[in-house]
């Protein structure tokens, strides 16, 4: 299944497999954030999640974490805290 990002003016950055979207995630969390966050995509249900993945824990320091934790990205669904901190939306 194939997701769109689309800009807040409604424009399509990116059409996409969920794998796809986290990947263009990742990378634009680097740039927003200067951290390489791992991230974890799960559409089974027919709904895009994207989530912390627990990797993280190993490679980021308490502080690091405790940042994304207060951005709202965690290892629950984490989308809509992701997308509007990247100015986007996701749809189906």
């Amino acid at each position: 299944m194939n997701y769109q990002i689309l800009t807040r003016n409604g424009d399509c950055l990116l059409s996409e497999s969920a794998e796809g979207i986290r990947e263009w995630m990742e990378e634009e969390l680097v740039r927003k954030l200067d951290l390489f966050v791992i991230l974890q995509e799960n559409d089974d249900d027919e709904e895009l999640e994207i989530y912390l993945h627990t990797d993280n824990y190993e490679d980021l320091s308490e502080e690091e974490l405790a940042k994304l934790i207060e951005l709202g990205i965690s290892e629950c669904n984490s989308l809509e805290a992701i997308c509007q901190l990247l100015e986007i939306t996701v749809i189906q």
